[in-house]
C-alpha cells in the first residue's frame, strides 16, 4: 500500500510540474511568485510606465503629421475615454500594479492622441511658450486689424457723402460673428493637411498665419463709390413779382462696403474638404463643445455680434 502510495503521490507530482513548467520557463505565472519578485515587476512596471509617459510627450512635441490620429472623431474620443476605465480594471487586475499608474498611461495615451488631433485646439491655451499666443488674444488682435481695415478702405475713398457697411446674411444688417466657423475650418485644415498637417495646440506665427489667411478668406471684403445725381425744381421769386422754376443739380458719393462673412460650410466647400473632415467640421460646432469653443475665444455666451 506504501508503494502504491508513493506511486501515486510520485504521478501527482509529475503532472504537477510539467503543467507548471511553462509557466515558471516564460516567467508570466504569477500565482505562486515570491513576494520579492512581485516587488520587482511592480517597480519594472511602473518604470515602463513612466517611461511611455515621457515617450508619449516626446511625441506630442515632434509631431508634424497627424492624419492618422486626426481622423478621431467624437464618438471614438467617448470611447477612449470608456476604455481608460475597462484597461485600468483589467491590468491592474492582471499585472497586480497601482491603478493610479495605469490611469496615468492611459490618460496620457489618450490625451496624446487628442490634441494630434482638431480637437486638440480646445486644449491650445496650455502652451505658455514665449513664442505662442493664446486664441482669444489672436482673436481680439485680428477683430483690431478687421477694423482697421474698414477705416483703410474710407480713407481710400476719398471724400464722400456717407458710408454704408452691408454685411451678407445678416438679418438686421450687423456684424456676423463666424469665429467659431473660422476655428473649426482651421483647425481641420491645419491637422488634416496631406502635404504639411501639424497640430493646433501650438499657435505659433505659422499657425497664426494659417489662421490670418482663413479669417480673411471667411471675410472678404469689397468696396465701391457710387455716384449719385440729385436734380431739384425750385420756384424762384423775382422782385418785379414774377416767378420762375429753376433746376439745380447736385451729386451724393456714397462708399458701399460689403462685408462677406462665409459659414464653416461653405469655406470647407471652398476648400474641398472630405466627408471625413466635414464630419469632424460640425462636431467641433456642435451644442457638446460650443462652451469650451467660447472659452478658447474669450467670449460670453451672448455675443457682441450677431451669429448665424
Amino acid at each position: 500500500m506504501t508503494d502504491i502510495a508513493g506511486q501515486t503521490i510520485k504521478r501527482k507530482e509529475e503532472r504537477t510540474f510539467k503543467a507548471l513548467s511553462p509557466f515558471i520557463k516564460t516567467g508570466q505565472w504569477l500565482g505562486q511568485a515570491p513576494n520579492a519578485d512581485r516587488s520587482e515587476r511592480k517597480v519594472n512596471a511602473i518604470e515602463t510606465a513612466q517611461r511611455a509617459a515621457q515617450t508619449a510627450m516626446t511625441t506630442r512635441r515632434t509631431l508634424q503629421r497627424a492624419q492618422a490620429a486626426a481622423r478621431l472623431n467624437l464618438r471614438i474620443i467617448k470611447m477612449v475615454v470608456k476604455a481608460i476605465a475597462i484597461l485600468v480594471k483589467g491590468l491592474a487586475a492582471l499585472l497586480g500594479i497601482s491603478s493610479s499608474v495605469i490611469v496615468l498611461l492611459c490618460i496620457v495615451m489618450a490625451i496624446a492622441a487628442v490634441i494630434s488631433s482638431p480637437f486638440g485646439i480646445f486644449a491650445s491655451g496650455e502652451n505658455t511658450d514665449a513664442d505662442v499666443k493664446p486664441l482669444s488674444q489672436i482673436v481680439q488682435e485680428m477683430d483690431a486689424e478687421f477694423e482697421a481695415k474698414l477705416e483703410e478702405i474710407q480713407k481710400s475713398a476719398g471724400n464722400v457723402d456717407r458710408v454704408e457697411i452691408h454685411y451678407t446674411d445678416s438679418a438686421d444688417n450687423t456684424r456676423i460673428d463666424n469665429w467659431a466657423d473660422i476655428i473649426a475650418v482651421f483647425a481641420v485644415k491645419t491637422v488634416m493637411d496631406t502635404e504639411n498637417g501639424m497640430d493646433v495646440v501650438t499657435l505659433d506665427s505659422t499657425r497664426i498665419g494659417i489662421l490670418h489667411e482663413v479669417s480673411w478668406e471667411m471675410n472678404q471684403l469689397e468696396s465701391h463709390v457710387e455716384t449719385i445725381e440729385h436734380t431739384e425744381t425750385v420756384t424762384v421769386q423775382h422782385e418785379d413779382g414774377s416767378s420762375s422754376e429753376e433746376t439745380t443739380t447736385s451729386y451724393e458719393r456714397i462708399l458701399h462696403i460689403t462685408v462677406n462673412g462665409r459659414k464653416a460650410e461653405q469655406q470647407a466647400e471652398a476648400y474641398h474638404f472630405t466627408n471625413e473632415q466635414m464630419d469632424l467640421m460640425k462636431e467641433l460646432l456642435s451644442a457638446e463643445f460650443r462652451p469650451q469653443m467660447l472659452a478658447i475665444l474669450g467670449k460670453d455666451m451672448v455675443s457682441d455680434f450677431t451669429t448665424w
